[in-house]
């Protein structure tokens, strides 16, 4: 029923007409902005409803069993954290991650949700996705690296004390 009611409500999105703030020739037009304001005005064409003028009312709303809901069909959640997320319903919620978390925790957002299995809005973009595999890989290689070298190190410093004890005892022997 949902999906229809959804279909319903982006045909009548594509009808409404953009209600803009009704400004004629004021010298105000730069300074306000064009969100819509009612008319006020006593003479103002808008408020009396003349020449056909779309003004804001009832008969442009949307059904209200899908007011509010995102075009997916599901209502539209802020989360800035894993407990905000374990309390969403997979079937009725999707979630949304707040813009002042970081990637590292968005990172550990995403396994939660992909656990959970509930959709998140606004994933890591495809460039960003590439850029965590790629530093990743990187630290992974690194830390291979680091083993090795470590392992390296350790032969090398075994290698010099024995060097280091049979060249004591050659002095040792010379001395005596």
């Amino acid at each position: 029923m949902n999906e229809t009611l959804l279909k319903i409500r982006a045909e009548m999105k594509k009808k409404r007409p953009s209600f803009v703030r009704s400004e004629g020739n004021s010298k105000n037009t730069r300074r306000t902005n064009d969100s819509w304001r009612k008319p006020k005005g006593r003479d103002n064409k808008l408020r009396r409803r003349v020449n056909g003028e779309g003004v804001v009312s009832k008969g442009y709303s949307v059904p209200p069993a899908v007011r509010g809901l995102h075009a997916c069909g599901l209502n539209d959640i802020v989360v800035s954290n894993i407990n905000d997320i374990q309390k969403l319903n997979s079937k009725t919620d999707a979630a949304r991650i707040s813009a002042t978390v970081g990637i590292k925790k968005k990172i550990t957002l995403l396994a939660e949700a992909t656990k959970l299995k509930i959709k998140v809005l606004n994933p890591l973009y495809k460039k960003k996705k590439k850029e965590i595999k790629e530093k990743t890989i990187k630290e992974t290689k690194l830390t291979k690296k680091d083993t090795v070298k470590d392992k390296k190190t350790t032969v090398k410093t075994e290698d010099t004390k024995e060097k280091t004890k049979k060249a004591s005892k050659k002095t040792a022997e010379t001395k005596t």
